[in-house]
């Protein structure tokens, strides 16, 4: 059992690049969002391209990989791990986006949202817990990506693992 474990995640890790390398050049729309804007709708028609990468690798495991066979929650399972490796991959760019490239988003991204907050008059107590988070800076922002993308892997893989398990049959077929 712990065989195929590992086989399954060194499988993921190969499987993820696919979209860990699309995801970068999705992201690319995002930096390239603050200069042209028809990179912000290119951005969102991009966003297609997730469930049908992962479908097309999550099908590409199950008849590779497992022989045409796969259970409902090994599916689960496999995608979230390609989720979770391809994550890492737009983590980078992220960090590079926001570290190097653009530090100033940052302050101004959290200026804006402070602004907000603000003016709905919160609680000092909940205004003192945003300070919190902007201390972060960065960190916060490429984090909220990582479990943004984990959440969009349990939904998907929940739905693409109901069409694409194929139990195998342990029993034999009766002629009639």
């Amino acid at each position: 059992m712990s065989e195929n474990k590992n086989s399954m995640v060194s499988t993921a890790m190969n499987y993820a690049i696919p979209l860990g390398i699309f995801w970068i050049f999705k992201y690319l729309f995002v930096i390239g969002g603050e200069y042209a804007e028809i990179s912000k709708y290119i951005n969102s028609i991009l966003s297609i391209g997730t469930p049908l990468i992962a479908y097309a690798l999550l099908c590409r495991y199950r008849d590779k990989e497992l022989k045409g066979h796969i259970m409902y929650g090994e599916a689960i399972l496999f995608t979230l791990l390609i989720f979770a490796l391809a994550s890492l991959f737009e983590a980078v760019i992220t960090s590079l986006h926001l570290l190097v490239i653009n530090p100033g988003i940052v302050t101004q991204m959290n200026e804006e949202i402070y602004k907000l907050f603000s003016q709905m008059h919160l609680p000092e107590a909940y205004m003192s817990q945003l300070d919190t988070i902007f201390s972060y800076g960065a960190v916060y922002y490429i984090v909220s990506f990582i479990i943004q993308n984990m959440i969009i892997a349990l939904f998907l893989a929940l739905v693409l693992g109901y069409f694409v398990s194929r139990p195998k049959n342990n029993y034999p077929h009766k002629n009639i």
